[in-house]
């Protein structure tokens, strides 16, 4: 519920300020989109707890947000196949690295790991 969310809120907000000053990736790239995404995801959930209405129940707050959690877990679902087949299929040598700026996060990811 809305301790979960603040907690949240508040482990994200905390590291991202160290994602952000220590920089742990190889790639300054992935570092600014890592702290970006931290820093999204704890804005969503402060913005969340100022709207969620706690005076409802709880089977009432389900009905209601079940279809957006359902909807964000299939988009999140459909990534990862993706990234499981392009992975695949990299080790394999069917594919090359993408040249953009996803795919050069990828190139240096990949070599990492070779």
């Amino acid at each position: 519920g809305i301790a979960q969310l603040a907690w949240t809120a508040a482990f994200l907000f905390l590291y991202s300020t160290y994602q952000a000053s220590a920089k742990p990736w190889r790639n300054a790239f992935l570092n600014n989109i890592d702290s970006l995404l931290c820093t999204t995801v704890a804005v969503l959930c402060g913005f969340l707890l100022a709207v969620a209405n706690v005076s409802v129940g709880l089977e009432e707050r389900k009905k209601s947000f079940t279809p957006i959690v359902n909807a964000v877990f299939m988009m999140a679902g459909l990534v990862l196949v993706f990234v499981v087949i392009y992975a695949v299929l990299f080790f394999l040598g069917k594919v090359d690295v993408i040249q953009s700026k996803a795919g050069a996060t990828t190139k240096v990811l990949m070599s990492s790991i070779q």
